[in-house]
């Protein structure tokens, strides 16, 4: 496995009094057709709109680790691992968490028939709170999505390419190029003022 992208979440993210937590995540962008799976949260509309990720467990492969938060997030049967899409280092202390997650992407097919909208509720949430409903619905591809919070979108370039999607602009971000096989995004500017440099894993078959 190879790609990484540099640190996002301003470098308050990574110097602090006491030292963050590190977590490893995974993250799925699952689609079917042109189409992305994304949820919100409708008890806690805070949360925004996200794609399915958690934590990957003790001594759990990352493949094996996505393909399980996965199907215990959305409930859906009959998922495809594709690819690996890339990695990114990210501070969390924007959302409010101490911690540094060192998140790994990858891109899941749904080939089943679809309902347009549903509600899950995931069996065992990350969190140790009570459980929550999430509500999943599908977007085209890329017109039709949302702003995803705190970086959720970092590897949308990376898919599209891989669909064969026209490049557009992804939701806020305020640029999306290529660079000697970079792709490179930065987020609309804000107090955190990130920036973040993806690379695409496996750039030559992807973009």
């Amino acid at each position: 496995m190879s790609g990484i992208l540099a640190v996002s979440g301003g470098n308050d993210a990574l110097v602090g009094d006491a030292m963050p937590v590190h977590k490893q995540k995974v993250f799925a962008y699952i689609t079917w057709g042109i189409k992305l799976l994304v949820f919100s949260q409708p008890t806690a509309p805070e949360a925004g709109i996200q794609v399915p990720a958690g934590t990957v467990e003790d001594g759990e492969g990352l493949d094996a680790a996505v393909m399980r938060e996965a199907f215990e997030e959305t409930g859906l049967h009959g998922l495809k691992l594709v690819r690996f899409l890339g990695q990114q280092v990210r501070g969390m202390r924007d959302v409010g968490k101490d911690e540094i997650h060192h998140r790994h992407f990858y891109h899941l097919r749904y080939a089943g028939d679809a309902r347009l909208t549903w509600q899950h509720t995931e069996p065992d949430p990350d969190h140790g709170g009570a459980v929550e409903p999430f509500a999943f619905f599908w977007v085209r591809l890329p017109d039709e999505v949302p702003s995803l919070i705190a970086d959720h979108g970092a590897m949308l370039p990376c898919l599209q390419r891989s669909l064969v999607i026209p490049s557009a602009r992804i939701p806020g971000h305020s640029r999306v190029f290529r660079n000697d096989g970079e792709v490179q995004t930065a987020t609309h500017p804000g107090r955190d003022r990130r920036f973040t440099l993806v690379r695409c894993v496996a750039i030559a078959a992807c973009c």
